[in-house]
């Protein structure tokens, strides 16, 4: 049951992007559904499952270098130019 501990971290982050992505249409004034939320929030959940990746998270997931540092990086840079690309 240990060995799956990081899977609880890597669900925090998938709601962090959810939640912020759901702020962010609600700042805007854009629609708070689930369609919507999903097309906001998929090219950065992209970002955070390569940042996961690239860092190997799941080795140590309450780490803040590299895990924090490299997801938190990976979402946003990964997330915006998905985002510009498919103009989501």
């Amino acid at each position: 049951m240990l060995r799956l501990k990081w899977l609880a971290w890597l669900a925090v982050d998938v709601i962090g992007v959810l939640v912020f992505c759901a702020a962010g249409r609600r700042s805007h004034d854009e629609g708070l559904n689930v369609t919507g939320i999903a097309v906001t929030a998929w090219p950065f959940l992209t970002g955070t499952a390569i940042g996961w990746l690239a860092s190997r998270g799941w080795r140590q997931p309450i780490a803040v270098v590299p895990t924090g540092v490299v997801v938190w990086l990976s979402t946003v840079v990964v997330g915006m130019l998905l985002r510009k690309a498919s103009s989501a």
